[in-house]
């Protein structure tokens, strides 16, 4: 978080004497809001701190405040997909490996088994290319 706050405020050209601190308030009912204050003085709880530029209105501050939350939850969920992409290419990769490790020393195998195994073979290669799995 603090690199996204560093890295707006010197695309703006403030420094950190020139930076305020705006907080993201939820109410009780599950409404949420800005203020410029801690968010218990007004009845809420803080869920957020968000540095802003000083030199501009509480309404832009807001505004900005919104821009850099957003890009912070944007960031995270394509964390949590990539992360939940690993996972299901790896569970993909270790049925593969069980239905090959059938064939590896030459064992005997069913002509049922193999055909069941050539399907679902063909069902998670086409899984793995869909969710763009890294190549083994």
């Amino acid at each position: 978080m603090f690199k996204i706050v560093f890295f707006a405020c010197c695309m703006i050209g403030i420094t950190v004497s020139e930076a305020a601190q705006i907080y993201r308030c939820k109410t009780h009912q599950g409404a949420t809001y800005w203020a410029s204050d801690w968010c218990n003085k007004t009845g809420g709880s803080t869920i957020d701190i968000v540095t802003v530029p000083d030199g501009m209105s509480f309404q832009e501050q807001a505004r900005m405040g919104d821009q850099l939350t957003n890009s912070k939850q944007s960031a995270t969920a394509n964390e949590d997909s990539a992360r939940d992409r690993a996972r299901t290419c790896g569970a993909i990769d270790s049925e593969l490996a069980q239905i090959w490790s059938r064939y590896d020393h030459g064992q005997f195998n069913e002509t049922d088994q193999i055909s069941r195994d050539q399907i679902r073979t063909r069902e998670l290669k086409a899984q793995r290319a869909q969710l763009g799995c890294e190549t083994r």
